[in-house]
């Protein structure tokens, strides 16, 4: 007798065994594209060249572990001046300023370190309105800046003696500071132009990694 199959059934069976042939194929395209994320966290906190700075208008003085600042943004400032809320200088006077700087780096990390002596604000030749006189007097400073015996400048401007380059010849270990002696002085043919006029200052280090 013969023996008729079901259409519908081998219809269902085809179509059930493409199926699982076609999920077997999806299967194999995911196990070979898959991809996993990996996230790494660099942590350079501790692996950094660091400058903090401190300072007083006081000859001789010496750094306190709480005097020391991060001097990069916050450098050392001296306001003279600067409509009477600064030091007073006249022409012919000087200022005695001690200036440190260390290498805070908490790995052990040397570095150069040089020094730079900027006005934050520089007015150039404005004038007050009501008086005609000067209100910058900063191009009219000079400074002698003394490291230990050697003296790093004379009576120069700002100008001047950042034109210089200046830097430590040696590296500053981590852990080491400096400290400048520097004299600030208002030459004593400053006439009554600058009367009145002020400035603030600032003993800007920075360094390198060596």
């Amino acid at each position: 007798m013969p023996r008729f199959r079901n259409r519908a059934v081998a219809r269902s069976t085809l179509a059930a065994v493409g199926v699982t042939a076609l999920a077997g194929v999806v299967l194999t395209a995911a196990a070979l594209t898959d991809t996993a994320e990996t996230r790494w966290v660099l942590d350079g906190s501790k692996n950094r060249f660091d400058i903090v700075t401190a300072g007083a208008l006081e000859p001789d003085w010496k750094p306190q572990d709480s005097d020391w600042h991060q001097g990069n943004p916050d450098p050392y400032e001296v306001a003279i001046g600067e409509n009477g809320e600064g030091v007073a200088l006249g022409p012919g006077h000087s200022l005695e300023a001690t200036v440190a700087v260390a290498n805070a780096s908490p790995r052990d990390i040397a570095g150069r370190i040089g020094l730079k002596i900027l006005d934050p604000n520089p007015l150039g030749d404005a004038t007050d309105p009501d008086t005609g006189r000067y209100l910058e007097l900063f191009d009219q400073l000079r400074f002698t800046v003394v490291d230990g015996t050697t003296v790093l400048a004379d009576r120069v401007s700002a100008d001047e003696f950042n034109d210089l380059a200046w830097q430590w010849p040696d590296p500053v270990a981590a852990g080491e500071n400096r400290t400048l002696a520097v004299t600030i002085s208002l030459p004593a043919e400053v006439d009554n132009r600058w009367q009145g006029a002020g400035t603030q200052l600032q003993f800007a280090f920075a360094g390198e990694n060596t």
